[in-house]
């Protein structure tokens, strides 16, 4: 999903607010992510969408194994050192379709 402007709490849970809820019920199980400053509205985000958010212990890519496999697989359309910023919606919906295509 894009997110504009800073990556903070309130931003990221609403964002992730409105994608999780436009998924079908099939697709909502959890969610895990790192211990970042952006995740700490994440009650906000379980009461919202009934999706459990989980954060990772540091140092353990093993406990988010398809999120290590995502970022390998999207690094093929934006490296590391490439700016969040210069990504469009449009731009990330073209990168996703391809990866579930």
């Amino acid at each position: 999903m894009h997110l504009p402007g800073a990556y903070t709490a309130p931003v990221t849970s609403a964002a992730l607010t409105a994608t999780v809820s436009a998924l079908p019920d099939t697709l909502k199980r959890s969610l895990t992510w790192d211990k970042g400053t952006e995740m700490t509205d994440h009650a906000q985000l379980t009461a919202a969408t009934d999706l459990d958010a989980f954060s990772a212990d540091p140092h353990t890519p093993r406990q988010r194994g398809s999120n290590e496999d995502t970022t390998g697989l999207i690094r093929q359309y934006s490296p590391k050192t490439t700016n969040p910023a210069v990504h469009t919606t449009h731009r990330l919906a073209k990168a996703q379709a391809a990866l579930n295509a």
